[in-house]
């Protein structure tokens, strides 16, 4: 009896999230194709450890209404080693549907490069929802807005500046 309660306890706190204060990932095909979060654990040496503890989640996980119906979305980089990639990749969630929109793509082994991160909307440039930023510890970076069906990219905020 003690033997089967430890087992469904092992079971139960394998399938939660890696991303602790992130919102909860839900379970979309690449998960079930064997890629999983990073966190600060799972990333390389060279990850940019100390940097990323300016972030609660390592600059490795987004929680924000991306599209403007009130629900939680989710950013997240996924990565699988038995297939050498990573992917950058947002979960936009409505009452009846999940869409999955790979953001970039990258080798394994620049995983520990990428880091994510959410900036307020611009709404001197007509934009109301966050923005997604996308950057490389090494300066380069990208400003991504959900546009009803898809992410477009749009001008970097002024204020945003790269994690030191």
């Amino acid at each position: 009896m003690i033997l089967r309660s430890v087992i469904r306890l092992l079971l139960c706190t394998a399938v939660l999230p890696t991303a602790a204060q992130a919102g909860d990932f839900p379970q979309i095909a690449f998960i079930a194709m064997g890629y999983a979060e990073l966190s600060r654990d799972t990333l390389p040496p060279d990850g940019h450890q100390q940097r990323r503890m300016a972030d609660k989640t390592g600059f490795l996980a987004i929680t924000a209404d991306l599209n403007g119906d009130g629900r939680a979305d989710e950013v997240r980089i996924l990565a699988n080693p038995d297939r050498g990639d990573a992917h950058v990749v947002a979960v936009i969630q409505s009452p009846d549907q999940i869409d999955t929109y790979v953001l970039i793509s990258l080798s394994f082994a620049d995983r520990g490069q990428m880091g994510i991160q959410i900036a307020p909307p611009t709404p001197s440039q007509g934009q109301s929802r966050p923005h997604i930023v996308l950057f490389r510890f090494d300066g380069a970076a990208e400003c991504l807005v959900f546009q009803g069906k898809e992410f477009e990219q749009v001008p970097m905020p002024a204020d945003w500046t790269l994690p030191n």
